[in-house]
């Protein structure tokens, strides 16, 4: 059983967990089965863990304010790296994910004796991920800038995935498509084998369980990647403080964080107003050990976006921030530079860029 009656409406245009457009026939039927699979939870006989799994279902994570959203801090993920003697991170032979459950009931998880490097991953909502797919390459290409050429201080990287292609969903900007997240998330949150998908290279089509592969049909697989591709962007929360709100906007650019909390990109269709430039920054205070993730290094992450940022506490990518306020203060690296001008601010002014934040 899940959060979703198997008979329940789709929720409205635009709303949380409601599609971006009207959905009839084939496609309403689709995210209705993309739905009932994202809430479905899988067991071990579904080939749930391979042999180990983080969840049971894509819902156990994704699940407020309603299925698609994000998560508390206590369904976080843990990454697990080596720092071997000149700095330089290591891969663990298991990778870099530290699951936390196993199907193996005479064994636990541990990490290996020398993994020194742990990092959680708080979960991010999903709401809106078929409009990023609808920006081109070219559109994140165009911002990036990896030299830091102009001099701001602020070098954002392209991150390349496998095949060359752009990477723009993930922590680390280290997936390229809905469909490839679909595949990825399957194998590694959940355990779950996919059946083999033209062109598509994350994910696992058979693994050592009993359960006989692939335990997902690419038919479930397209399923599930319709319902995320169809999901509406996080709506604007309602406010009456306009004069506030509005000065907050300004004050958030003046610092600096619009410099990569881009408030919106070009997609085929139209602006998907994200606030997010969907490149790599270094964000972490210098000597700090991270997680290489894709082309990502140690420190770097992908912008996160700031759509639906008001409904899904707690925040940075390790889910340490309880405010919004926190999360600024804990940006570091390119981001030192906007986070001290922030800091700067009257309590007014800091007060008036939470209220807009609080908009999103």
């Amino acid at each position: 059983t899940g959060l979703v009656e198997p008979d329940a409406p789709v929720l409205g245009v635009g709303e949380y967990g409601g599609p971006l457009r009207e959905l009839e026939g084939e496609e309403l039927a689709r995210f209705v089965r993309g739905r009932e699979l994202f809430d479905r939870d899988f067991g071990h006989e579904s080939g749930v863990g391979q042999p180990r799994f983080n969840g049971d279902s894509c819902r156990a994570c994704h699940f407020d304010p309603v299925i698609g959203g994000s998560g508390p801090r206590d369904v976080n993920v843990i990454r697990q790296g080596i720092s071997n003697g000149d700095g330089e991170f290591v891969s663990p032979h298991v990778g870099t994910i530290l699951h936390k459950e196993t199907i193996e009931l005479d064994r636990g998880v541990m990490a290996q004796e020398v993994v020194d490097i742990f990092e959680h991953r708080q979960t991010p909502h999903l709401f809106g991920l078929g409009l990023v797919g609808l920006i081109s390459d070219e559109t994140i290409v165009a911002n990036a800038d990896p030299q830091d050429i102009d001099g701001d201080g602020i070098s954002g990287r392209v991150s390349i995935t496998d095949g060359g292609r752009v990477g723009r969903f993930g922590w680390k900007a280290q997936v390229p498509s809905i469909a490839e997240f679909v595949r990825d998330a399957m194998a590694v949150e959940l355990g779950i084998t996919v059946e083999t998908q033209e062109g598509m290279t994350f994910g696992r089509v058979d693994d050592n369980d009993d359960t006989d592969d692939p335990e997902l049909s690419a038919t479930e697989a397209q399923d599930l990647a319709f319902f995320l591709t169809m999901l509406a962007p996080p709506p604007r929360q309602v406010f009456d403080n306009v004069e506030q709100v509005e000065t907050g906007e300004t004050l958030f650019g003046e610092v600096g964080c619009a410099a990569c909390h881009i408030a919106e990109l070009e997609t085929s269709s139209g602006p998907a107003r994200l606030y997010s430039d969907l490149l790599l920054h270094e964000i972490l205070p210098t000597g700090s050990l991270g997680i290489e993730d894709g082309s990502a290094n140690m420190w770097e992450f992908r912008t996160a976006p700031l759509w639906g940022v008001s409904q899904t506490a707690p925040y940075f990518h390790d889910g340490a921030a309880d405010t919004l306020d926190q999360a600024i203060l804990m940006h570091d690296g390119e981001a030192a530079t906007s986070r001290d001008d922030y800091q700067a601010l009257s309590e007014s002014d800091r007060n008036a860029v939470l209220a807009f934040l609080s908009t999103l």
